[in-house]
């Protein structure tokens, strides 16, 4: 007998003596190894994991519990209004822009049914409403049939009335070019009036604005000179005094036969003694001139009297009841005069400096 085989002997005889030799297997994490030699590794990492993976069944299914089973995630949002907000003031006639996203069919009331605009189906919409009337008026948004959202918006009175006059045409050569670029300038001022509170007129209408500014669309063409419709002088007086206006603006440009000259000049109405028919239209009129001197390329500024500079008095300063004046923004027989007009961003600057030589003066 080995000396092992005696050490088993004895153990057993002293596990008989005692009377506990039963078999308790190997203790957890003990370093017993199985068959394949690697030791256990069930331990107390395990088990942790274990009780964890309860404990987190526990709470998947108690949440699961909570949850309603009906719920759904709705990605489509309600009806969102960006412009115009509730409360804001607007001038009569100033155009209002309504914008924003609805989840369906629109429809946009004034004063519970005046329709203003709305839009045929779900997505991103926008429209313009322009009101007459003032004061504040109630604005619903129905989404489907439902009204959605009520807002109030207040619509103040102007401040005055401006007449503008684009000058032109007639039928001879250029000056079907001047009258293409006297409209784009007015249609221009119209908007900034508009914006700062002011009603305005314009005493012909035969070029729609949407043509006018159409991509394509060319000063010089043919085509588009054609638009143009002869009018009478009398004809474009008429409607500013009988609207009535409380400002005269006639917008014009100039040429001679010499390719030279480029400034801009601003005539006011004098009476026959060369006096001016209302005296503030000389302080106008300077405004006006320093504003498009600083705004456009030309080598100078002038303001001149009607009589005085002409020998004659223009129609349309005689024969208008109100303050007025007329500007004459720069030559178009100036070649390179010509191209920069048949840029719009020229023409709006020019447009801009009318407005603001307005605005110094009666603001």
């Amino acid at each position: 007998m080995t000396g092992l085989d005696k050490r088993i002997a004895l153990l057993l005889l002293a596990c008989l003596a005692a009377g506990s030799c039963e078999d308790e297997g190997p203790a957890a994490g003990d370093g017993q190894t199985d068959d394949d030699g690697e030791a256990d590794t069930v331990g107390e990492g395990a088990a942790d994991s274990e009780a964890d993976s309860d404990a987190d069944s526990g709470a998947d299914a108690d949440a699961d519990a909570d949850a309603d089973p009906d719920a759904e995630d709705d990605p489509t949002p309600g009806l969102q209004v960006t412009s115009p907000l509730d409360g804001e003031h607007y001038f009569r006639l100033e155009p209002v822009t309504f914008a924003g996203y609805t989840p369906g069919v629109l429809e946009v009331f004034a004063d519970g049914s005046w329709p203003l605009g709305g839009a045929a189906r779900a997505g991103d919409f926008e429209f313009t409403y322009a009101f007459n009337g003032t004061g504040a008026r109630p604005i619903s948004f129905v989404v489907d049939g439902e009204v959605a959202l009520e807002i109030t918006l207040n619509i103040d009175p102007n401040k005055a009335r401006v007449c503008l006059d684009p000058g032109h045409p007639s039928n001879e050569g250029d000056k079907l070019f001047e009258a293409i670029i006297n409209r784009k300038v007015a249609f221009y001022m119209e908007d900034m009036l508009l914006e700062a509170g002011y009603d305005v007129l314009i005493t012909v209408d035969d070029i729609p604005r949407e043509d006018i500014f159409a991509e394509g669309f060319d000063n010089e063409g043919a085509a588009e000179q054609a638009m143009l419709e002869v009018t009478a002088l009398g004809s474009r007086v008429a409607p500013c005094n009988d609207w009535p206006a409380d400002y005269f603006i006639s917008v014009h440009h100039n040429a001679i036969s010499d390719p030279g000259p480029n400034y801009t000049l601003t005539i006011y109405g004098e009476d026959t003694s060369y006096n001016p028919l209302f005296d503030e239209a000389t302080v106008w009129a300077d405004f006006t001139t320093d504003r498009l001197l600083a705004a456009m390329e030309v080598t100078d500024g002038y303001v001149w009297g009607d009589r005085s500079a002409l020998g004659f008095g223009l129609y349309v300063l005689q024969n208008t009841d109100m303050i007025g004046i007329l500007t004459e923004g720069s030559f178009y027989s100036n070649p390179a005069e010509r191209e920069r007009q048949n840029d719009n961003d020229y023409l709006y600057g020019e447009a801009d400096a009318i407005f603001n030589g307005f605005i110094d003066f009666v603001e």
